[in-house]
């Protein structure tokens, strides 16, 4: 059977159609004659795999892991395998010539990634359909064992000819001499809480999940989010100026701190109904009703990795009301300066507090206080 492989790909080009819709064609008619033509089919296969071996050689896989921000793709073990068995790619690798084997199959399926992630409906999609949050591994998955990952020239091999999924991912910046991969996406709980003038414990959001990279932005991660919550399968209708963040502390219970709050409202409620105005809200700096949790509306630009937001922490989202624009609780504005190590209990935190010479900056004001006595005689603010 002679090859006509690169004529019709180029004139299914010529006609609007994908040069990848001929070869999977291609692909299919070869397969279905293999036994009609088992020598062809031998010689198919060894094209394949010489294909296959030399795009995955060193030198082309040393882009992908040593570059943040290069793309690369992830590919299921069990698929590859498959498609090794059916390519006779240990008999080409040791160089011995396979003799066609009428039982073994010579159609290969869709590249199927499915059993290697977490399904969708277990946490907050992405509206842009592309995006690689929306493909998140199971934590038991394992490189080289059940996935691995390829460069994007191999990728085009193998999706041109049989199709399926993609799933595209990203190297992130390491310390060490390689990048990480951004496969290592990390769970964050969410929980949307209501306005003042909706408070109700049933209007509260079932805990909700989404994923984001130690690497991510803190402001980027609360776009994503909004524009997320704000489609039509979630129906919210939030912006940045009408939610604040919370972030709760390590231990402490969402259900226990909603009803806190809901019995700070009910005093609260109380109070109101002895004012002229029922709609007239007491300032958001000074409502008197408290949560329990660390505000982080105003930490700037940070890495995920430096808010520690990381489950089990829940990321809570507070509403403004759509009266009065205002704020539910009370808290104390805080404004990070940096994220660094604390010059007092010298872990990397966001610093938000530092002392008049400027030269040394602390995670809270009681580092601050406990590194007196041992920063005073360098202090150039005496």
């Amino acid at each position: 059977m002679e090859s006509t492989q690169p004529e019709e790909a180029a004139k299914g080009e010529a006609k609007g159609r994908s040069v990848g819709h001929y070869y999977k064609e291609y692909e299919r008619q070869l397969a279905l004659s293999a036994k009609d033509h088992p020598d062809d089919w031998i010689d198919h296969c060894r094209e394949l795999v010489h294909e296959y071996r030399m795009l995955s050689l060193p030198q082309n896989n040393y882009l992908i892991n040593k570059n943040p921000g290069c793309v690369c793709y992830v590919l299921s073990v069990e698929w590859l395998e498959h498609w090794m068995r059916t390519c006779y790619f240990d008999c080409f690798k040791s160089n011995a010539i396979p003799v066609f084997d009428e039982n073994r199959s010579t159609e290969v399926r869709e590249i199927d990634n499915a059993s290697l992630f977490i399904p969708k409906d277990q946490f907050i999609n992405d509206v842009d359909p592309e995006s690689h949050y929306n493909h998140i591994l199971k934590k038991e998955t394992k490189l080289n064992i059940d996935y691995i990952i390829v460069n994007e020239k191999v990728w085009n091999f193998f999706h041109s000819r049989y199709g399926g999924t993609t799933v595209k991912m990203f190297y992130g910046s390491s310390i060490s001499y390689s990048a990480n991969l951004g496969t290592n996406l990390s769970e964050i709980k969410l929980i949307i809480l209501p306005p003042k003038e909706k408070w109700d414990i049933e209007n509260v959001s079932r805990p909700l999940s989404i994923f984001a990279s130690a690497r991510d932005i803190l402001d980027a991660l609360l776009e994503r989010i909004i524009n997320n919550l704000n489609s039509d399968e979630y129906g919210y209708k939030l912006s940045k100026n009408k939610i604040r963040p919370w972030k709760l502390a390590k231990g402490q219970s969402i259900d226990e701190i909603v009803k806190e709050v809901s019995q700070q409202m009910d005093l609260s409620c109380q109070e109101d109904l002895l004012k002229e105005n029922q709609d007239s809200f007491a300032d958001h700096e000074k409502t008197g009703i408290s949560f329990q949790g660390k505000c982080i509306e105003n930490w700037g630009p940070i890495y995920m990795m430096d808010v520690g937001l990381f489950v089990p922490n829940t990321l809570v989202l507070e509403v403004a009301s759509d009266k009065t624009g205002n704020f539910l609780f009370e808290y104390k504005k805080t404004k990070v300066l940096r994220c660094g190590e604390c010059d007092y209990c010298f872990l990397r935190k966001p610093l938000i507090i530092q002392c008049q010479c400027e030269e040394v900056q602390y995670c809270s004001e009681c580092c601050l206080k406990k590194d007196v006595k041992f920063h005073i005689d360098k202090c150039k603010a005496q």
